[in-house]
């Protein structure tokens, strides 16, 4: 299982961008709230969209989304999966750009059933 630390530090890796994400973040709150920050990466990569950085970015989410402990799903269920508006321009890439576990994710906490299920 992957920690906190462990997905921060893989986003980092996979999208140096996340570096400047990560340093405003800590300009603005002095300490690391893993939501907050969650929520900074999703409005950054809302603005990037899924180009391959971005790609790079969602796959790295949805890597520890399936190998991570509880506060790591926590914080992609909570300030990732809920925060994305498929009606929402620049949201919408996003969506149509999730791997199937995030997708199903997604729909299950808009109250539907996961992608290619009987309604």
């Amino acid at each position: 299982m992957t920690t906190i630390h462990d997905f921060v530090a893989d986003l980092r890796a996979a999208q140096p961008a996340i570096d400047h994400v990560l340093d405003q973040h800590m300009a603005d709150h002095e300490i690391f709230l893993p939501h907050v920050f969650m929520a900074d990466v999703t409005r950054s990569l809302c603005a990037t969209g899924p180009t391959p950085a971005g790609r790079a970015v969602i796959d790295v989410i949805a890597d520890h989304f399936q190998r991570g402990d509880a506060g790591v799903r926590d914080v992609v269920l909570a300030s990732f999966l809920e925060n994305l508006e498929a009606d929402e321009p620049s949201q919408r890439a996003i969506v149509e750009a999730l791997p199937p576990a995030l997708a199903d994710a997604r729909e299950r906490t808009e109250g539907h059933p996961p992608r290619g299920t009987l309604r």
